[in-house]
């Protein structure tokens, strides 16, 4: 990559979470890959920016955030952002096994994050009792025996660097504690979820970023 790629997502930092665009910024932290966040400028925002990428530009064809621009090409759907780089970085797996688990475990948190966006920003008192009495413990189980599944060889699934699944997972929980949907303590009931969040937010390559956003249990 000759010069640093844009991320196009919404600001949040009023709200001291990151979003789908936090899992990109989060892993492109973790890799040292160059980016500049740029947010939505037309009047009105998303909404009417959403439309000119749509009748216009073509850019993003389901109006969805985020959006990466690479050398005059925008990259779009979170996920496959992050299978694109992890492959450019060597974050993926080793074989088509370690490829599969990596898989198994990212894409257990797209409906995860799903359910935390509408719980956390639709304003439906119903959908936020649910996630924090319902939903949390469901998917914190399931990505927990998900993990089970492979021996830890080191800090995270497959050693001391992190998949992007990895990522996936620490961000989430970042925003799960920042949102006050969690309390760290609950990780304990999780070692594997508990493992992977907290060796990656000890990762040198995050101390800057860190600094800027602050650590999840704020102060």
């Amino acid at each position: 990559m000759s010069s640093p790629v844009e991320l196009l997502y919404f600001d949040l930092s009023a709200f001291g979470v990151g979003g789908r665009g936090g899992v990109v910024s989060l892993f492109f932290e973790s890799q040292g890959i160059a980016y500049k966040s740029i947010f939505p400028t037309a009047e009105g925002g998303w909404p009417v920016q959403k439309k000119e990428y749509l009748e216009k530009l073509d850019i993003s064809p389901f109006g969805h955030l985020p959006v990466v621009f690479e050398d005059g090409k925008a990259l779009i759907e979170h996920h496959a952002i992050l299978r694109y780089f992890a492959k450019k970085t060597n974050s993926y797996g080793k074989d088509a096994s370690q490829d599969y688990y990596t898989d198994s475990v990212a894409e257990s948190t797209k409906e995860w994050r799903a359910d935390w966006v509408s719980s956390t920003f639709e304003k439906d008192e119903e959908k936020t009792k649910k996630y924090k009495e319902e939903l949390v413990k469901f998917y914190y189980a399931g990505v927990e025996a998900l993990l089970r599944r492979v021996a830890f060889k080191g800090n995270f699934q497959f050693g001391d660097a992190p998949s992007y699944a990895d990522v996936a997972v620490a961000a989430q929980v970042y925003d799960d504690i920042r949102a006050n949907v969690i309390a760290e303590t609950t990780l304990s009931s999780y070692p594997l979820i508990k493992k992977t969040f907290e060796s990656f937010f000890a990762l040198p390559s995050l101390e800057s970023w860190l600094k800027t956003h602050g650590p999840a249990t704020k102060k």
